[in-house]
């Protein structure tokens, strides 16, 4: 059977215990093999393993428990409920004070009380009512043992100072439950509602839903690009900070891509529609950062798993209370005080608004347990081509060994490199197109991985060899001592050397030299000044092209000469002594990427598989959003455990004072809503964190 996954919302959730039900119970299915449910995002991903399981069956199940399933997983604000919150608590707030300022005769305050209590608790007790129906222990059942418990011993204006602070801590998380989804709601909000769309000669406003690929869309100045594609015609400068973070506009024009969300700040554009919705690079940050609470951090399954011994603790903590002190006010408090929400949330606010910061910066984590490894990592291994440098390398010289004159040489790199979509490939093709040399496809190609090229020149039916030393060995080509020191010479300059062999016969090399990146020494600084002390780089290139960007760079090792197998098993080699984050184009350093604790692709923007093969997905080419994300996984980490601290510490207390009697019920309520707010504010504070000091990026 195929395993698939399904993704949808879930309405009416009001802490994550109501997820861990929906999670439990979806688990339950037969051909469901995982649920994974997030409160504050509302969404939920499950994964089953058996062709019977329908979406009308999960969506059954969800609606059981008294949930609303919904398709959608755009994420929504909380208007109705957020008005009707604040109007209940206007009406409890003056339900309770008016029983304490009455100055009439105890028979008058006491039905006061009473009204005050119902108006205040009725929802909590609805609540708990339908917890009780799916069988299932969550806060509101707690806190509506509470407020009857004072019904029952009379202390009714206690009763409705509980539920008062209820509706405190409920107007206190959707507000902050919308603030956490704020970074998700920016992206959603980046793409554009409508496009303007040219058919058959005839050019319409339509919902951008409705565009398909091939269709040429008209982007005029100040307007947003509604698809994935490439430009037809026109120039204009577009602002790519929804994918990339970056505000700076790039000038566009026919032939380059360009990517829903972005904004034509001047000029206008019409453009050959390549992706829709969805498919675009946007849709899929989006979905990414949607899902990013599939990966539940380490430190979350340890919430989730004191969550599971924390109701039976607090009703045994009750018992004892009353059986100490013989007062069922104690119990009543004991059971009031406690707040499991606290703990379970501590976790997931952070992450999302930890993810959601990060993706504004166009840096896309892909869950909690990346962040983490993010945090822990303390040794980082760049890929040298595309990484460390520009990607965009440039012909620094071609030569001849043995009477061939440079153009002959070149044309046949050129011939042999047709295919190739090696940056030294792209650098040669371009050389030889500059040269005005025709282009030439062989009649056979063959790559070989970290070493060159072989193909078949189609006129003289000739082999011909271009990459190393070692493959031009491998076909009975060696080189001469005069030929290996002109080869050392190039590589001394810093260029990656192709040597060129014809039917076993050297006969000359195109050296090529990429730049180095111009940000790279002050963001491996950076990452140094985060306490990273082992910086490593690696590539396939010769020892003298690797040394002369490691003598420019503040690294620790250099390795050279590595097949793409080498770097995998230099990575994993690594790993045994430290948590390694593997930085590289997502691409050809896919294997690489996956074997890291942590893999980041750079420049991922309109790259699936970079997207999919990397941890971290960067959306530019900066390397100082390394260290941005690497800081703000920290960032989170640290407010994740100050979390726990606040939730833990808070409800010790509170239960201990609770049962030896120093809080009241009503006190006791006051006391249950300071660990959500403490969480809540905490955690707030990530989606305000303005990345490094200005000194650390510069």
């Amino acid at each position: 059977m195929t395993a698939y996954r399904v993704t949808f919302s879930i309405r009416g959730m009001d802490c994550a215990a109501c997820a861990r039900h929906v999670e439990n119970r979806l688990r339950a299915i037969d051909g469901v093999s995982d649920a994974t449910v997030d409160a504050v995002t509302e969404h939920c991903i499950v994964l089953c393993d058996g062709a019977a399981v329908s979406e009308a069956d999960l969506y059954a199940a969800v609606r059981e428990l008294g949930y609303h399933p919904a398709a959608t997983l755009e994420p929504r604000r909380h208007p109705i409920r957020r008005q009707e919150q604040r109007l209940l608590l206007r009406i409890g707030l003056a339900a309770v004070l008016l029983p304490l300022a009455w100055k009439g005769p105890e028979a008058t305050s006491t039905p006061l009380a009473i009204a005050a209590t119902i108006v205040t608790g009725y929802s909590i007790l609805w609540q708990a009512g339908r917890s009780v129906r799916r069988r299932a222990m969550d806060v509101e059942t707690f806190l509506s043992l509470g407020i009857v418990a004072c019904c029952a011993v009379g202390e009714f204006l206690a009763a409705a100072t509980i539920g008062v602070f209820v509706l405190v801590a409920q107007v206190l998380e959707i507000h902050t439950s919308d603030r956490s989804r704020r970074g998700i709601r920016e992206l959603v909000a980046a793409t554009p509602h409508s496009a303007l769309v040219r058919r058959g000669g005839d050019v319409a406003r339509i919902p951008a839903d409705q565009l398909t690929c091939g269709d040429t869309v008209l982007v005029r100045p100040g307007t947003r690009i509604p698809a994935d594609g490439h430009v037809l015609s026109g120039q204009a400068a577009v602002n790519e900070a929804p994918i990339t973070g970056e505000s700076t506009p790039k000038e566009k024009g026919p032939g380059d891509r360009v990517f829903a969300g972005s904004i034509t700040d001047a000029g206008a554009l019409e453009i050959h529609v390549d992706r829709v919705g969805r498919e675009t690079t946007l849709g899929r940050i989006i979905t990414m950062v949607e899902e990013a609470q599939e990966r539940k951090a380490p430190v979350q399954r340890l919430a989730d798993r004191f969550a599971t011994y924390f109701t039976p603790a607090v009703l045994a903590a009750a018992a004892g209370a009353y059986l100490w002190t013989d007062d069922v006010l104690a119990a009543v408090s004991v059971i009031v005080v406690a707040c499991p929400c606290a703990v379970a949330l501590a976790t997931p606010l952070a992450v999302v608004a930890a993810v959601g910061n990060a993706a504004r910066r166009g840096i896309l984590v892909k869950g909690g347990a990346h962040l983490e490894a993010l945090a822990r990592a303390d040794a980082f291994v760049f890929d040298k081509t595309g990484t460390l440098t520009t990607g965009r390398p440039e012909v620094l010289a071609v030569a001849s060994f043995d009477g061939h004159t440079e153009r002959e040489i070149l044309s046949a790199a050129a011939m042999v490199e047709r295919f190739s979509e090696h940056p030294l490939a792209r650098a040669i093709r371009r050389r030889a197109t500059e040269c005005g040399l025709p282009p030439i496809e062989p009649s056979g190609f063959t790559p070989v991985p970290g070493r060159g090229v072989i193909a078949t020149d189609p006129v003289s039916g000739s082999m011909i060899v271009v990459g190393t030393a070692d493959l031009l060995r491998d076909h009975g080509a060696e080189l001469s001592p005069d030929a290996e020191r002109r080869v050392q010479t190039e590589e001394a300059r810093g260029a990656s050397v192709l040597l060129v062999a014809h039917d076993g016969v050297p006969c000359g090399y195109v050296a090529v030299r990429d730049q180095l990146r111009p940000e790279a020494a002050s963001a491996l600084a950076s990452l140094t000044r985060l306490g990273i002390r082992r910086l490593v780089m690696m590539t396939g290139d010769g020892n003298g092209a690797a040394q002369a960007v490691a003598r420019e760079l503040p690294l620790s090792f250099s390795h050279s000469n590595l097949l793409p197998g080498d770097k995998t098993a230099l990575v994993r080699e690594l790993g045994q002594t430290h948590r390694v984050a593997m930085v590289g184009d997502g691409i050809n350093d896919a294997p690489a990427l996956a074997e890291a604790h942590v893999g980041i692709a750079m420049g991922a923007a309109g790259t699936d598989a970079a997207i999919e093969a990397a941890d971290v997905a960067l959306m530019t080419d900066d390397l100082r959003r390394i260290p941005e994300a690497v800081a703000l996984g920290r960032q989170a980490v640290a407010t994740i455990r100050r979390n726990l601290v606040i939730a833990l510490a808070f409800n010790i207390a509170g239960v201990a004072l609770a049962a030896s009697g120093v809080l009241p019920p009503a006190a006791a309520a006051a006391t249950h809503v300071l660990p959500d707010v403490g969480v809540f504010l905490n955690s707030a504070r990530l989606l305000y964190w303005a990345g490094l000091p200005e000194a650390e990026d510069n």
